[in-house]
């Protein structure tokens, strides 16, 4: 057999080795895992997780859900961190204020990382150009005073 000859009856042989190891497919993906839907915040959210048990996870996610949003919603009143920027004197926080304190500790990470660029405090310039938790209005003519 020549050089070229058995070259070629090799690779075939390779690729015919190659192909018949390939793996099984795996089980259809609806076997494992669970997709959980729902509403939250004004939208709509979805997780998918690897969960071949197919636990109903929905009541756990949507506790978090409005346990952080009862904690870090702007548009809540009462929320922990609607009264901490309300607040002239500051506020009691608790240690159940995780979500809170956690983002609290992040932006004041960030702000000392960036020097200063990332600044948590905006709330009153937010508010003022009317996407806050005060009653929108449109900005006619800017009061740099105010900004």
């Amino acid at each position: 057999m020549n050089k070229t000859l058995r070259s070629i009856t090799l690779l075939l042989a390779l690729a015919a080795w190659l192909t018949s190891c390939k793996q099984a497919d795996p089980a259809p993906t609806e076997s494992i895992y669970t997709l959980v839907k729902g509403e939250t915040m004004g939208t709509y959210y979805q997780v998918t997780c690897l969960d071949s048990l197919h636990r109903d996870l929905k009541p756990g996610i949507d506790s978090l859900l409005i346990a952080l949003n009862l904690e870090v919603s702007t548009y809540i009143d009462t929320s922990v961190i609607s009264r901490f920027n309300q607040s002239v004197a500051g506020i009691d926080i608790s240690a159940t204020d995780r979500h809170f304190i956690v983002n609290l500790l992040k932006a004041r990470e960030v702000y000392n990382w960036s020097d200063g660029a990332f600044d948590p405090t905006v709330m009153p310039l937010v508010n003022y150009w009317g996407f806050g938790y005060t009653d929108k209005h449109k900005v006619e003519a800017v009061d740099s005073q105010e900004v």
